[in-house]
């Protein structure tokens, strides 16, 4: 099975990258739109705020695609050692990129937190020595990045069960769904400190790296039009209690939904899985309808974007922080909301033309003998 140029493993990766970087996208304006408290867009009309789950269960669980459909064949050729490897290499990477995101946020927030409102608070030297440590224990990662503590916890168990999916895809999933039940009736097994609890978004990584072998395999998922619409009703009664404002009856399930473990995002509640499953299900759906819209010159950002995801996302957390402090010199509007928000983008499609950029210049070099 060929992966050239304009081959269907080709092209079905490019629209991988292409997701990932619309997904890693709506997560940055999303953080931007958090951090401006006084204005709210964003956060009503992205996923977030038309649904019940949000980009961030999609990110996660097309990193476990990414990760199936990449080292599946690697597991074949190079056999479990070298994927494991690979995979504890990963893991140091996230995390020394988690902690150097983590001390430039800490050190900003050291050195504004006298005259603004961060989401760090950082005023003493103790307080900054406190939050680098608690970072480093996994215990309390600084705002934003909390989500990444699930890929330092998964990581490196991903080989073992991609090895299992090879030969028993249900024993895989089997194995991942134990835990997450566990994570919903054992109060024991909700380690939420972080924001993320590993044992409940573990089951969207595995879930995804399942997909992504098989897909790599040559399997592909053909949602039927009764599918389809299921989904699409899912969304629209999603994006109803969530907008419905005014509505009595509307206002009364978001206020019991709000309490509800199983629309925990900290936990990963069975409310969210579902809504995602819609929106995995509606995309795939376009993809299909218009399977261009990845190759399309206008999508290239946001291909480059997916294909250097972990640097990028720790650039949006930091984007994030420094959009606080621009927020300052400007108009309290919503006008200054999406001109610092289309910033970050602008800052985010930059630095992922630049890695693309360096990556492509030593390909060539490589290629070349230099």
């Amino acid at each position: 099975m060929t992966s050239g140029p304009g081959s269907p493993l080709s092209t079905r990766l490019v629209a991988l990258d292409f997701l990932r970087g619309l997904a890693l996208t709506l997560v940055l304006v999303d953080h931007v739109d958090d951090l401006i408290e006084s204005q709210e867009f964003f956060t009503r009309w992205t996923l977030k705020g038309l649904g019940f789950s949000d980009a961030a269960e999609a990110f996660v669980f097309l990193s476990g695609f990414t990760f199936g459909w990449v080292y599946s064949r690697r597991l074949e050729r190079d056999g479990f050692g070298a994927v494991q490897r690979r995979a504890l290499i990963r893991t140091v990477q996230i995390y020394a990129a988690m902690m150097l995101t983590t001390l430039l946020a800490s050190g900003l927030s050291w050195w504004l937190s006298r005259t603004m409102r961060l989401p760090l608070t950082i005023t003493t030297p103790t307080m900054f020595r406190e939050t680098i440590q608690e970072a480093a224990l996994l215990r309390e990662p600084v705002w934003g990045l909390g989500i990444l503590v699930v890929y330092l916890a998964v990581l490196p168990f991903l080989p073992a069960l991609l090895w299992l999916a090879r030969r028993n895809a249900m024993a895989a999933l089997g194995v991942s769904l134990a835990v997450y039940a566990g994570s919903q009736l054992d109060p024991a097994m909700n380690l939420g400190d972080a924001g993320f609890n590993p044992l409940a978004w573990q089951v969207l990584v595995v879930g995804g790296m399942v997909l992504g072998q098989r897909a790599r395999g040559g399997w592909t998922f053909r949602p039927g039009r009764t599918v389809i619409v299921v989904a699409g009703l899912v969304l629209a009664m999603g994006a109803l209690v969530m907008r419905g404002e005014g509505l009595a009856a509307i206002d009364f399930v978001r206020q019991q939904l709000a309490g509800m473990p199983a629309y925990s995002k900290t936990n990963l509640g069975v409310i969210r899985i579902g809504h995602f499953t819609a929106v995995a299900v509606v995309t795939v759906a376009v993809v299909r309808r218009w399977p261009g819209i990845a190759g399309h010159w206008l999508a290239r950002p946001l291909v480059w974007s997916g294909r250097h995801s972990l640097t990028l996302f720790c650039v949006g957390v930091l984007l994030a922080y420094v959009s606080v402090v621009a927020v300052r010199f400007l108009p309290d509007s919503i006008v200054s909301l999406l001109f610092l928000a289309a910033d970050a983008v602008v800052v985010q499609f930059a630095v992922a033309w630049w890695l693309e950029w360096r990556a492509s210049r030593i390909r060539g070099s490589d290629r070349t003998g230099g």
